[in-house]
């Protein structure tokens, strides 16, 4: 599902800004309630890197609004290489399924990971891939992270769509450890055609 419309609208100091509304493929708040926070915002076929000041000025009304697929209009000034500055924020709890939906298996995967519920993260993934050697590889891996970092703030949040292109990407890049070692996680997601339900079909671990 693919959304974008971009509005424009000239302030009396002289100052353009522009309202564009697309899907939220990545969100990165820091650490502290100040400073500066990113976004990556995909209109159409294009993602835009958007920062913003916090704390952020913005209107939702529902809570998957916060969510990785959210639909956000926002307003921006100086948009240039794809790089633009968030002024205001409005949600009205609109989704694209088509990211919402495999960021929601993969945060429920890796909850399942830190809990130690290895046989519901199990159930997650593709069983064409399970059967391979290469599963059994990632899986030893899997079941000795240490999830303490992440498990600090468990909302996906940390979580970044990287590609939609006939399936959809996420990679995870904070608080997982692999022998005192921070790793990078990236899973690859496929939506099965009958029943319209999101698998991992392939999980990467990048030290």
């Amino acid at each position: 599902m693919n959304i974008y419309n971009i509005y424009i609208v000239f302030f009396a100091s002289c100052v353009w800004a522009r309202t564009l509304t697309g899907v939220v493929y990545s969100h990165d708040s820091g650490a502290s309630g100040r400073g500066t926070g990113t976004i990556e915002f995909g209109i159409g076929e294009e993602v835009y890197e958007l920062r913003y000041q916090k704390p952020l000025v913005k209107r939702f009304n529902h809570p998957a609004c916060d969510d990785l697929g959210a639909i956000w209009s926002v307003l921006v000034k100086d948009l240039a290489d794809r790089e633009a500055f968030i002024l205001s924020v409005e949600c009205r709890g609109q989704l694209d399924d088509s990211i919402h939906k495999p960021w929601l298996v993969v945060r429920e995967f890796l909850s399942n990971i830190a809990e130690k519920r290895f046989e519901k993260a199990a159930s997650l993934i593709l069983p064409g891939w399970r059967s391979s050697p290469e599963y059994e590889d990632v899986w030893g891996v899997l079941s000795r992270l240490k999830m303490d970092k992440y498990q600090e703030k468990p909302d996906g949040r940390c979580l970044q769509v990287v590609n939609r292109s006939g399936s959809i990407r996420c990679r995870l890049e904070c608080g997982v450890r692999n022998n005192g070692k921070f790793v990078e996680m990236l899973f690859s997601m496929v939506e099965l055609p009958d029943s319209l339900l999101w698998k991992i079909n392939r999980i990467e671990i990048e030290e």
